[in-house]
């Protein structure tokens, strides 16, 4: 055989090798959390994927099945007025990580917390019984999330000092009338973006501060991305610096929104009617 044939056979061989063995094939129930160059680059969900040969590698597998989780986030207040009680009326910021409607959800409100299936809302034989058993689970993790917000606005009101509270959810989930299926923080679904976003000023706070509670008050509709929130957190704890953007924050009234991505920063987001939205 000559030697330019064989280099050849060599070569391609080499390349099948390299392409077969960065084929990736999530499988259901899971997602894989992919760095490159050793810092996150995207998660991939159930299906098949193919990595950049020496840049990427997958560094975590997350199983999103039925899992045992004992912790739920009305335990965390107790901590939360164990913190408050320390800090002696001297000016505290708390940062609190929920699990909210994080899966599986029916792990995130005790039993007989459940309000769900309302009348009505597993009528419709369309859908199948998996998901309107999600969407009722989900729906009770929601309104788990609203009686712990109201159990900390409650306490926040007591202190009869300036607080504020702000509460948003790193991702959102798509459930809507007349699904088939269920994806998982489903990448193509704009709900999967779009989430709830609350702040809250006790009255002291106000008069303490009134050209804040107008910013927030005048911003209320402006359209914003999470990953530029520090500069409103920055302003609500009374931080800033030479030269802060204030145009970035919330709270100014110069406030300059910017455009909005998804899928990992490489789509442009476009605020249009889907099939999570009631006709």
């Amino acid at each position: 055989m000559p030697i330019m044939l064989f280099l050849i056979l060599i070569l391609i061989f080499v390349i099948l090798l390299v392409v077969i063995t960065n084929i990736v094939i999530v499988p259901q129930s899971m997602v894989y959390v992919v760095e490159r160059l050793g810092s996150y680059s995207e998660t991939w969900s159930a299906g098949l994927h193919v990595k950049i040969p020496f840049l990427e590698r997958v560094a975590k597998k997350v199983s999103l099945k039925e899992q045992v989780a004992d912790s739920r986030d009305d335990q965390l207040l107790p901590e939360v007025e164990k913190k408050l009680g320390e800090a002696g009326g001297i000016p505290t910021l708390l940062f609190i990580h929920l699990l909210g409607s994080h899966m599986p959800f029916r792990h995130r409100y005790p039993a007989e917390a459940a309000l769900f299936p309302a009348p009505g809302e597993t009528a419709d034989p369309h859908i199948p019984a998996t998901v309107r058993q999600l969407t009722a689970e989900y729906d009770n993790s929601i309104a788990f999330t609203d009686r712990l917000l109201d159990a900390l606005l409650s306490r926040l009101k007591t202190l009869k000092r300036p607080a504020f509270l702000l509460y948003f959810s790193d991702h959102g989930e798509a459930f809507y009338p007349g699904m088939s299926d269920w994806v998982a923080r489903d990448p193509d679904i704009n709900a999967s973006y779009e989430i709830p976003f609350l702040l809250w000023f006790s009255p002291e706070y106000r008069k303490a501060r009134p050209e804040v509670a107008a910013g927030a008050q005048a911003n209320r509709h402006q359209p914003h991305q999470t990953d530029r929130l520090i500069y409103t957190l920055l302003e609500l704890a009374g931080i800033t610096y030479r030269d802060f953007p204030q145009e970035e924050s919330l709270l100014n009234p110069g406030y300059r929104p910017h455009p909005r991505f998804i899928h990992e920063g490489k789509i442009p987001y476009c605020k249009k009617p889907q099939a999570t939205e009631l006709p």
